[in-house]
């Protein structure tokens, strides 16, 4: 039977420990904004007012209206006490600054001060989001197409310039958004909650993934 030394052993308790305490830590800001979940209009309009923030008008209000639509679920209401702690643990996620910068660059991607037009932006990935939509529901992997063409062509426009191989590139260099397991869970949740099969979030990602594909060709 192997042996270790204490070294090894405080390590490996070490990372154990550390590993529950962010277990923990999750739960207990799930259980701190519970009571803001239980009451289903409060917490519905700190989950609006965070995504208001990150457009800060870049949207028109009908544009805006629709996307909240898609990615703010309403309140559980009498439901399982699972989908309760769900809702709270979107809340927590939303109040937290970090979180709020995180997201916007998943929104913007890169340099959100070059982005002159950022109307224009949220229309074109929002047809892009359209045009990929069919393609995530089966099943397909992320790939180029029209849908990634016009993904990069909204992001290009938005910064007054035109889709090159270099802006490209630095689209590509974008890393780390659509990892973040912050928002991977933001996202997650959204889905659980409105029992929707995709969500605008997983959309991105499939866009962004599909450009890092024709990226590595």
């Amino acid at each position: 039977m192997g042996r270790v030394s204490i070294g090894e052993a405080v390590g490996l308790e070490r990372r154990a420990v550390e590993a529950e305490l962010v277990n923990l830590t999750r739960r207990r800001a799930s259980l701190e904004a519970l009571s803001t979940a239980q009451d289903g209009r409060r917490g519905h309009d700190v989950l609006v007012e965070f995504w208001r923030r990150l457009f800060a008008g870049a949207a028109s209000a009908e544009m805006f209206d629709g996307f909240v639509a898609m990615t703010v679920p309403q309140p559980p209401g009498e439901t399982s006490p699972a989908r309760v702690v769900a809702y709270a643990e979107l809340v927590a996620l939303a109040r937290q600054p970090s979180f709020g910068t995180v997201m916007a660059r998943q929104l913007w991607r890169f340099e959100p001060t070059r982005i002159s037009d950022r109307r224009g932006l949220v229309t074109g990935v929002a047809d892009a989001c359209d045009m990929a939509l069919p393609l995530v529901l089966s099943g397909q992997p992320p790939s180029g197409g029209p849908a990634v063409d016009r993904f990069v062509d909204a992001h290009a426009r938005g910064r007054g310039t035109a889709d090159t191989l270099r802006f490209r590139r630095s689209l590509i260099a974008n890393a780390g958004a659509d990892t973040d397991p912050g928002i991977r869970r933001y996202w997650d949740l959204v889905a659980e909650i409105a029992a929707e099969p995709t969500t605008v979030g997983a959309l991105q990602s499939w866009l962004y993934e599909g450009l890092r594909t024709l990226g590595r060709r």
